[in-house]
């Protein structure tokens, strides 16, 4: 979410559905950021 992709989610567990809304509050560093970005190169 933080590059401008959103993760795609889907479940029928309660508990996942918790932790996939709390996704939202999670940050990531200017170097993990990095790292995702250059993953595919």
């Amino acid at each position: 979410m933080h590059i401008g992709m959103l993760p795609l989610t889907g479940t029928t567990s309660p508990q996942h559905m918790k932790e996939d809304l709390q996704a939202e509050q999670f940050t990531l560093s200017p170097e993990d950021i990095r790292r995702i970005e250059t993953i595919a190169l």
